[in-house]
């Protein structure tokens, strides 16, 4: 065909078919697929966290002496382990079930200061006091919103000071208030810290969003514009005597109004120097006149 649209950009290729879609779009599915990546994060973490588990069962089963601490830790590392375990199959269904995948941290959360707390009735002592300290900084690193992350910390410290009181001793209260504390305060810097980190994060990603925006609408207007850019390729039958061209339907036409139909191009007609002489000879015999300095 002697004519055709340039319907092949070279624009498709750096987006591919995403390259003219709208930018709302395509940021939901960024945040789709960065929730989707956190969800299986927490589903491997979890997943491990059990295994890890299973090995700490077998050890205080086969291991540990006398025989009454260690049929509490083991019992002990079985909860553990099967709130992983649990937590690592289940965790894609009930994420959207809890509304976020924060809620369901603070659901397992909450089954780890209740695993303290059986643990402090069967082996009561300060050195348990750690298990709490480390749900806090947990609390501090996984939670982003401010009231789940007040919650976390006031369990924490409201139970472990609760589980000292009744099963070690009230005097001990006062002289562990440091570790509570320490370990709230350093949760809380953390807490703060990560929430900067992404909040700063979060505005180079509406900068990227507008830079996205912005280069879809010059994606289309680019494309719109070499949508409308008709040009001529193949080979051209013209003749070489009244130099006409034949179109596709086999009719010929005058050369202007051949390119004229199939780009856009406009002719403006006049003569030639070299054909300036024969014309001027044709006019004389005809009887027209010719003046001098006007152009034919």
């Amino acid at each position: 065909m002697n004519s055709r649209p340039d319907s092949e950009h070279p624009l498709d290729s750096p987006w591919g078919t995403h390259a003219g879609e709208d930018a709302s779009a395509a940021s939901g599915r960024t945040a789709e697929t960065v929730e989707a990546q956190s969800i299986r994060a927490h589903r491997s973490i979890c997943l491990w966290l059990g295994h890890y588990f299973v090995l700490l069962t077998l050890f205080r089963l086969l291991y540990s002496r006398p025989d009454y601490p260690r049929r509490a830790l083991a019992l002990e590392s079985l909860v553990a382990l099967v709130l992983f375990y649990g937590a690592g199959v289940l965790i894609h269904r009930m994420v959207p079930r809890m509304a976020g995948l924060e809620n369901f941290g603070l659901l397992l959360l909450g089954f780890a200061l209740g695993n303290n707390v059986f643990l402090m009735a069967w082996l009561p002592g300060e050195v348990q006091l750690v298990n709490f300290v480390l749900v806090q900084v947990v609390a501090g690193v996984a939670l982003r919103s401010g009231w789940r992350f007040g919650l976390a910390q006031c369990l924490c410290v409201g139970l472990a000071l609760a589980s000292l009181a009744h099963w070690v001793g009230p005097g001990l209260i006062l002289g562990n208030a440091f570790i509570l504390l320490s370990s709230t305060l350093l949760s809380t810097v953390i807490w703060r810290y990560l929430n900067r980190l992404i909040s700063a994060l979060s505005m180079l990603r509406e900068k990227d969003r507008v830079i996205l925006r912005q280069r879809t609408r010059l994606v289309r207007e680019l494309r719109a514009s070499l949508a409308n850019i008709r040009t001529l390729r193949g080979l051209i039958p013209i003749c070489a005597h009244c130099k006409r061209v034949r179109d596709d339907a086999g009719f010929w036409q005058q050369v202007e109004a051949y390119v004229h139909e199939r780009s856009e191009a406009k002719f403006s007609h006049s003569i030639c120097p070299s054909c300036m002489v024969d014309v001027a000879d044709d006019f004389r015999r005809m009887g027209i006149p010719l003046k001098s300095g006007r152009k034919t």
